[in-house]
């Protein structure tokens, strides 16, 4: 290494070491630059979506709302779609067991909780119970309780079928709209 200089240092061999270390070089930068690009580019490749019809449907989910009167065939949502647009093939529907577990026959009556109004105006929905028809009209109009109602003996249970689809007519305004609406019931005792 040589002498040690006053100032710590090794002369000649500590000059040419540091001297080297201290001049800029352009092929560290390059090869960042390279590497970096390289990075970005694999990065961009695996994110990329993957090609669809170009057409953001809305997504539904119904669920029943727990009531004490009543007992449900699942607590899971009953109905969930997330390809409804306008069309005119089959609508979407899911089906719900309910079962009235007092010792009185009810009369049962319906809404829906939407958790956002953005399908309000467009969204078309039919429910009947055993068969019978308890709504038919917008979801906007099933946010107040049914003008039907349906009765249930103590201990039966009756299938609910809700079906709902976004007609034709639309228009514009549910792409990617994502709604959850609960079904919550109203039992009363019926009364002869």
């Amino acid at each position: 290494m040589g002498p040690v200089r006053p100032d710590g240092t090794h002369g000649a061999f500590h000059d040419l070491m540091t001297s080297s270390l201290q001049r800029p070089r352009w092929w560290p930068r390059v090869l960042g630059f390279g590497l970096g690009l390289g990075v970005a580019a694999v990065v961009l490749a695996a994110g990329s979506v993957p090609g669809g019809d170009g057409e953001a449907r809305a997504h539904l989910t119904m669920s029943a709302h727990a009531s004490g009167e009543l007992a449900f065939s699942t607590q899971a949502p009953f109905l969930s779609a997330a390809d409804l647009a306008p069309r005119t093939s089959t609508p979407v529907s899911g089906t719900l067991s309910v079962r009235n577990q007092t010792g009185r026959r009810l009369a049962i009556r319906l809404r829906a909780l939407p958790s956002l109004p953005d399908l309000d105006d467009m969204l078309e929905v039919t429910v009947t119970a055993g068969g019978q028809p308890v709504f038919n009209g917008r979801l906007k109009a099933l946010r107040g309780w049914t003008p039907r109602s349906f009765a249930l003996d103590s201990g039966r249970s009756v299938p609910l079928e809700v079906r709902a689809w976004l007609p034709a007519d639309a228009g514009d305004g549910y792409q990617g709209r994502v709604v959850d609406a609960p079904i919550e019931f109203r039992a009363r005792p019926e009364t002869s």
